[in-house]
């Protein structure tokens, strides 16, 4: 199946999937659907919205990187509000492999910490939530996050990378506005629908390499959709490194690193992939992946066996064959089984000098 080049650029990062949706029933202000799930595969089983609390309901699966990506950023969350009057619930939806969800969560470890359940298929082929939430509110992408009110009520419906600290409290403290917000997302919402034409148009342009014409719409895209500016940093990326824009590929590089989407190592070095990406990468591209990666392996004390490659693969770009080599055999050392055989081949190009 053909993918349009640049969404898949987009998505890698933040998740979003620029795709027409069902007509919205569930808004900012509704009650919350009942939850209602198959299984509650960790913590302890939330039946029904409790009055005075407030629930983060995030939906995730096991196949989403961007998903994976995110979730340090919410259990950092969970960790702070839990005793706060904050529940934290990730909830599987879309799983083609459920079997999977219990081995990703020890996998995931500390990194994901919250209460985890499985959605309820007994009614709904799709699932009960993801009918009557996602589907109900016209996400149709993952990660996607809503929270619910004191009074059972939505308050936020959003992509879980962009939820700061500052807004659960403003919802704790009941002074959230949440006209505002309402507003705020139908205003996307509109916009989203737009987007359609300008995908078609930079996928066009990716496919005859014009990369003035895809900076064009995306500035046209941002110009009408303000709100969509940090979802189109990653594309912007891209269009850099595929152009050979060594100053650009850097600059936003550096800005997806200071968004919520660069507080997780992971996609740190996948960043750092990227820049090295560049045909003959110049001296301050490769010094920006090389700050990356060591980043990303400052935070991860050298345990993520993905981490560990993309380091190598930039240690190598950088000259230094033997500290990538190491790197590469620690990513081996580190891998979980499903990533052993790709990262061996890696390590073994690495030896070769070329990049995997």
């Amino acid at each position: 199946m053909n993918k349009p080049i640049y969404s898949i650029a987009t998505a890698a990062l933040f998740g979003t999937v620029l795709a027409a949706s069902a007509e919205t029933t569930l808004k900012i202000g509704d009650a919350a659907p009942a939850l209602k799930v198959a299984k509650w595969v960790q913590g302890e089983a939330v039946k029904e919205f409790a009055k005075d609390t407030v629930y983060v309901v995030e939906f995730w699966a096991t196949w989403c990187g961007p998903c994976r990506a995110t979730i340090p950023h919410l259990d950092e969350l969970h960790e702070e509000w839990k005793e706060k009057g904050v529940v934290f619930i990730g909830q599987d939806c879309w799983e083609k492999e459920e079997e999977k969800v219990e081995p990703f969560i020890k996998e995931m470890g500390e990194k994901m910490s919250y209460r985890v359940a499985l959605d309820d298929k007994s009614e709904e082929e799709k699932g009960y939530m993801a009918v009557n939430w996602m589907q109900a509110a016209g996400q149709n992408g993952i990660p996607s996050a809503f929270i619910v009110g004191k009074d059972g009520k939505i308050v936020w419906i959003g992509h879980p990378a962009g939820l700061k600290s500052e807004t659960l409290g403003e919802i704790v403290a009941g002074k959230y506005d949440i006209a505002a917000a309402k507003a705020a997302k139908e205003k996307e919402d509109a916009g989203r629908a737009g987007m359609q034409k300008h995908m078609a148009v930079i996928n066009a342009a990716a496919k005859e390499k014009d990369f003035d014409k895809i900076s064009a719409e995306l500035d046209l895209m941002e110009k009408e959709n303000p709100e969509m500016a940090t979802q189109l940093v990653g594309m912007r990326l891209r269009v850099a490194i595929d152009k050979g824009d060594a100053a650009g590929a850097v600059k936003y590089a550096g800005a997806i690193e200071d968004s919520p989407v660069g507080k997780n190592p992971v996609n740190l070095g996948m960043i750092a992939r990227q820049l090295i990406g560049i045909k003959d990468a110049p001296k301050e591209v490769v010094e920006k992946a090389s700050a990356l990666a060591d980043k990303a392996l400052e935070l991860t004390k050298g345990e993520d066996a993905m981490v560990l490659d993309a380091a190598a693969r930039v240690k190598l770009a950088a000259g230094s064959k033997d500290e990538a080599v190491k790197l590469a055999e620690q990513a081996v050392a580190k891998a979980p089984e499903k990533a052993k055989e790709m990262l061996e081949k890696s390590l073994e190009a690495i030896k070769e000098g070329k990049q995997p």
